[in-house]
């Protein structure tokens, strides 16, 4: 019994590891795409080559998105890993498998994508950096 139970402990304990990484890819994420924006502002105020800023408005916005999307990811397989650690921690027997690929039905990758916090960052930062472009 004590076996069992160690054993169910060190599972949910990797569960909650894999949990707390996409959390800090996450981060990461929304970190990089506000130096992006950051980045874009300062070719604005320092260039004053109209093109070039316009260039690199659009670069920064491709980005964004690239950025967008990969959140939009891990935020989907961390629900996934949230759903298999919710099912593992209430079953008598655990499987002690990881795979998640069958929870990903729970949350739609356009449920993700649209998910409040990040989709409002992404839409102001791309926003801000089509604005900076035009100016």
């Amino acid at each position: 019994m004590n076996e069992i139970s160690s054993a169910r402990v060190a599972h949910q304990s990797f569960i909650q590891d894999s949990i707390k990484s996409y959390n800090h890819e996450r981060l990461f994420c929304k970190a990089a795409a506000l130096v992006v924006a950051a980045g874009a502002f300062i070719v604005q105020v320092n260039v004053s080559t109209p093109g070039v800023v316009s260039l690199f408005a659009l670069g920064a916005a491709f980005i964004l998105l690239v950025l967008w999307l990969q959140d939009t990811h891990h935020y989907q397989t961390k629900c996934a890993y949230a759903k298999l650690h919710d099912i593992s921690r209430m079953a008598e027997q655990t499987d002690f498998d990881m795979d998640v690929d069958r929870y990903r039905t729970q949350t739609t990758f356009a449920n993700a994508l649209w998910a409040p916090p990040a989709s409002w960052l992404y839409i102001g930062l791309i926003f801000i950096v089509a604005l900076l472009s035009l100016f």
